[in-house]
């Protein structure tokens, strides 16, 4: 995965285009927050860990 090869600009795209096809996917949520958080974009990885934990996505 691109996260662990230090790729996150690449794993943020990764993950944009698998959410605009499953709006849904708690996983792509959760590694697009880990892909921002290392891009230093803490208010926006927290947004994507909180979508993907809201209860709507249960």
């Amino acid at each position: 995965m691109l996260i662990y090869l230090e790729r996150y600009e690449e794993a943020l795209e990764s993950c944009d285009r698998a959410i605009a096809i499953y709006p849904d996917d708690q996983e792509a949520w959760i590694f697009r927050g880990v892909a921002l958080q290392r891009l230093g974009r803490f208010k926006l990885a927290y947004a994507s860990y909180e979508h993907a934990t809201s209860p709507e996505q249960a």
